[in-house]
């Protein structure tokens, strides 16, 4: 099928601004739970939230995403609030077993994926007849010319944007997808590829928050 045929909605960004954080631990899911805003007890494997990050006054650090992976929690926030979420996590750990990993490499980068024909985009791209529900995830493998098999992980958020997808892989494995992408952009001419200025404007325009200054200025406005 040529997906130039459909009438696709379709909005590709890859934010460079974007960390991940590792969390490993036999008490990982506990203290995040405690410093977050979210049930994450409940939590299993292969699945995500969003939880906020907040200090004893109330006032947003963060919105983390936060994903179980087999016990090991990937936390995802904006490189601006990083140093912040860091120290808090330090600040309020009270003898838990954790480990923090920065910049492991199977977790380097992203790529969102976002409108009512996400998952169309992403089974033809991959080869894949994929159906996940809201907050779930799973890997897949592809293989890489050159370079033998590589794996990514799929993550449903449905936050942006109905259809909200998002692919983590290594910084080398994401521009490998996204020259992927670009190389078939003759199947889906009608996919909009947003640079961070659109992104802006298009998450405005949905009102969503996208930095926790937007929410705290809100909700604490003291003027």
């Amino acid at each position: 099928m040529n997906l130039a045929e459909l009438n696709l909605n379709v909005r590709i960004h890859t934010p460079f601004k974007y960390k991940f954080i590792v969390v490993k631990g036999k008490d990982n899911i506990d203290l995040l739970d405690r410093l977050t805003t979210n049930d994450l007890k409940s939590l299993k494997s292969m699945e995500h939230a969003y939880s906020l990050l907040v200090s004893p006054k109330g006032r947003m650090i963060e919105m983390l995403s936060i994903l179980n992976i087999e016990g090991q929690i990937i936390l995802g926030c904006s490189e601006d609030s990083l140093n912040k979420v860091l120290e808090w996590i330090d600040f309020y750990t009270f003898g838990e077993e954790v480990e923090i990993t920065l910049d492991q490499k199977e977790y380097q980068s992203k790529i969102m994926i976002m409108g009512e024909n996400s998952i169309s985009f992403i089974n033809f791209i991959f080869g894949i007849d994929m159906s996940l529900s809201e907050g779930k995830s799973m890997f897949i493998a592809l293989n890489k010319q050159l370079y033998g098999r590589i794996k990514l992980l799929i993550v449903n958020k449905n936050y942006f944007d109905f259809g909200h997808f998002e692919i983590y892989a290594s910084r080398e494995d994401i521009d490998y997808i996204l020259k992927l992408f670009k190389q078939n952009r003759h199947n889906f001419k009608l996919v909009e590829y947003l640079n961070d200025d659109q992104f802006n404007n298009y998450r405005i325009v949905n009102n969503l928050a996208g930095y926790p200054s937007e929410i705290n200025e809100n909700l604490f406005n003291q003027s």
